[in-house]
């Protein structure tokens, strides 16, 4: 059913954390992540490399990890009651109403990244 493993369920933290712990968790991971980016970006920017090229690599870096998060993650629906589907094989959100919202912002991170 799954080319390599079941995908990850968000819902139920791991090693029997609470969910205020999890999400604390993964907030302080989310900033050390954030801040190492920023030194490495820092030095690579002194060792002069070009703004473009540090603008690309970092987008092509974080958009792997996005396509692998995504191709991990399921969306739960507890409104609709239907069974877990991937991330991936619905990126732009579930409902019609989201869908531009969801372009617009998408649009405008790609228009910072070029700023």
């Amino acid at each position: 059913k799954y080319l390599y493993h079941p995908p990850m369920n968000f819902n139920t933290p791991p090693l029997g954390l609470s969910m205020e712990t999890y999400g604390l968790l993964l907030i302080f991971s989310s900033a050390l992540f954030f801040s190492l980016m920023g030194c490495f970006m820092k030095l690579s920017s002194e060792s002069g490399i070009p703004s473009t090229e540090l603008v690309f690599a970092r987008a092509a870096f974080q958009g792997i990890f996005v396509i692998l998060f995504m191709l991990r993650s399921t969306h739960i629906s507890e409104v609709d009651g239907e069974d877990p589907k991937l991330l991936i094989k619905m990126p732009l959100g579930k409902s019609k109403e989201v869908i531009p919202t969801v372009i617009a912002r998408g649009l405008l991170g790609g228009l910072n990244f070029t700023l």
